[in-house]
């Protein structure tokens, strides 16, 4: 249900609609395209191979199916993307959290309780550094060992100065900031960022946060995210994990999952994990951000 609801609100997100604005930071660029048409010949012809394999579902056009949480429009305050959802236990109610422009700043949340049939926008009830999130907010329900649930939103970074962040006096700053909820979202604190000040050895340093988040037989959790290599315009990605084992509120350091380094020029990012139908066994997909091919596996 969880993974429907957001593949349905992805897709309502993606659809030209009229202006629905909310004021804040300024919104990131539009992403450039890769060029991938650079690569050799047989590369080219090997990931047009891939390409054409891949099944394709087309629901744009079934507007049964379609209900919008957020209207866009051209303005870069009006550009929604990247939304992602928690399902709460009662099957029922559904928050959605997504930032402002490709990449852009946070301050969305939009709660349902109805299963994603009718949406109310809750951005005036978070809390006021959570405009200043940078970068694909994620949303998860995380039960600690006691059973007790909280509600988190992790995001990527804090906005920097020159990223025009909305002025908090005291404000928190640093890699994987966070909110969370303790009474299923009727109200929300920001805590201190997972990792340190924003540098470069900073260990939750990352282009995204927790882009999956999984529970271990143990009652812990698995937390995968990706990062870039830290070596400049010829550097990769790299895709980490770290586990909380009190539901979220702590985090252990994170060790490399994959290394973009070993994979003849791939670039691993955006890990997604799921277990096995009979449970023994975790995959982790991931995208491979070069556009060279299909996904990591």
């Amino acid at each position: 249900m969880k993974h429907l609801a957001a593949f349905l609100a992805a897709l309502a997100f993606a659809l030209p609609a009229i202006v629905h604005g909310q004021p804040g930071p300024a919104a990131s660029a539009p992403a450039k395209r890769r060029p991938w048409e650079d690569a050799p010949a047989e590369t080219r012809a090997l990931w047009r191979q891939h390409q054409q394999a891949i099944a394709r579902v087309d629901l744009s056009d079934d507007t049964r199916r379609q209900v919008f949480v957020a209207r866009g429009g051209p303005g870069p305050e009006e550009y929604h993307a990247h939304p992602t959802t928690a399902l709460l236990a009662d099957g029922k109610t559904i928050y959605c959290v997504w930032n402002i422009g490709h990449g852009g700043h946070a301050g969305p949340m939009a709660r349902s309780d109805d299963g994603g049939l009718t949406w109310k926008r809750l951005d005036d009830t978070l809390p006021p550094n959570f405009v200043n999130f940078k970068n694909c907010p994620s949303i998860y329900r995380l039960a600690d060992p006691e059973g007790k649930e909280r509600i988190w939103v992790f995001a990527a970074r804090t906005l920097i100065d020159k990223e025009n962040p909305r002025p908090i006096a005291g404000r928190h700053q640093g890699f994987m900031p966070r909110i969370m909820s303790e009474d299923d979202g009727r109200t929300w604190r920001e805590l201190p960022p997972i990792g340190g000040p924003l540098v470069k050895d900073d260990p939750f340093r990352c282009i995204m946060t927790f882009s999956s988040i999984v529970r271990l037989e143990d009652g812990s959790h698995l937390g995968m995210f990706h990062r870039g290599s830290g070596i400049g315009e010829e550097g990769t990605l790299q895709v980490l994990q770290s586990i909380t084992r009190d539901g979220g509120v702590t985090w252990s350091e994170p060790v490399m999952a994959c290394d973009g380094m070993q994979l003849d020029g791939k670039h691993p990012c955006e890990p997604y994990v799921f277990r096995s139908p009979d449970g023994a066994e975790l995959c982790c997909l991931m995208r491979e951000n070069r556009r060279s091919g299909t996904s990591l596996v």
